[in-house]
């Protein structure tokens, strides 16, 4: 895919350390490429190691809100590593 620039420059924008992993700052960074001809396909984004792996019990981390929505805790999201 890359380099990770682009994630790493939208959180140096905003003076924040980028908080996710490698695998998906190099995910991010091919999907927002400008060139469309570079950028990452839906079907090599699928392919990562990131999405491709095993999600863990998605519903560790969720919470009942407002009128019976669900909503994601702060704490920390097993699916993935971000």
């Amino acid at each position: 895919m890359g380099n990770t620039q682009s994630c790493k420059s939208i959180f140096h924008m905003y003076q924040r350390e980028c908080p996710f992993s490698e695998q998906v700052q190099l995910l991010l960074d091919g999907l927002l490429r400008v060139d469309p001809k570079a950028r990452t396909t839906v079907d090599d984004a699928l392919r990562t190691a990131w999405l491709a792996a095993e999600p863990q019990d998605s519903t560790a981390n969720v919470e009942e809100g407002a009128e019976g929505t669900r909503t994601h805790s702060d704490t920390h999201c097993n699916s993935h590593e971000y």
